[in-house]
């Protein structure tokens, strides 16, 4: 965890605190979560003039996962100041995406780190992705 300070941006940040701060709060949580937008970084140049890149049905991108312990972990982020606040004074380029899209789309084996560094975040094992998926 992060001792930065965590002002929620949105409705899935307000829920992701409530969720840690009341266990009965987790379902709403998960709710939320799938019909959220979040942000993933991607390992696709842009070109330099661009600020966004339009994904299609037809766009193959490739999602920038790391090695955490034993676990291939995928960082994703519930606003571009989570984003940012990971990346430092890094550059990177990113998407967003529905988060079920995206959960229908990876591989299965990953585990998927919501606000990685960040003061308030989840880490959803893949088994858990499934039943996310499923629900």
């Amino acid at each position: 965890m992060n001792n930065r300070i965590f002002d929620p941006e949105n409705e899935l940040e307000t829920a992701l605190i409530k969720a840690t701060k009341d266990m009965n709060y987790w379902s709403r949580f998960y709710k939320i979560f799938l019909k959220s937008d979040i942000f993933v970084i991607i390992n696709k140049e842009l070109p330099s003039e661009e600020k966004m890149y339009i994904v299609t049905e037809k766009t193959e991108v490739e999602f920038i996962a790391r090695k955490i312990g034993e676990k291939a972990c995928l960082p994703i982020f519930s606003s571009l100041t989570r984003l940012n606040n990971y990346i430092g004074n890094n550059r990177a380029n990113y998407i967003k995406i529905g988060t079920k899209d995206l959960l229908e789309s990876i591989d299965p084996s990953l585990t998927v780190m919501l606000n990685l560094n960040s003061a308030y975040g989840k880490e959803f094992t893949p088994e858990e992705i499934k039943r996310l998926i499923k629900s």
